[in-house]
């Protein structure tokens, strides 16, 4: 964009570009990839249900988050939540990998729904 003549003049569309280009999409693929490991692990069995209800409630987190900086903007101090979901994913992804290693949920075979 910058070769071309004119070049940039507009700094919202700048910002715009930036937004989009950096914090939103993985802000979106964030609030759909856990919610969905989360709803997983309830109806496989694979661990409790609650770290898939809190793996839901992080991706609801990230969802409020994305919509935010969309609307707002990433210099706000709606942020907070990007950070809150980026430490619960963590706490999510550390208490799953754990009891994985554990075998917790290796003994019993969960059903199949068919």
């Amino acid at each position: 964009m910058a070769g071309q003549p004119q070049g940039l003049s507009d700094p919202s569309v700048v910002r715009a570009l930036y937004d989009m280009t950096y914090v939103s999409p993985t802000l979106v693929l964030f609030a759909v990839f856990v919610p969905t490991v989360g709803f997983a692990a309830v109806r496989h069995g694979m661990v409790g249900p609650w770290l898939g209800w809190l793996a839901v409630a992080v991706g609801g987190v990230a969802a409020v988050a994305g919509a935010v900086d969309l609307a707002i903007g990433s210099g706000s101090a709606w942020k907070i939540f990007f950070y809150i979901g980026l430490i619960g994913l963590a706490v999510v992804a550390l208490i799953l990998s754990l009891q994985m290693l554990r075998g917790r949920g290796a003994s019993a075979p969960a059903t199949t729904r068919g």
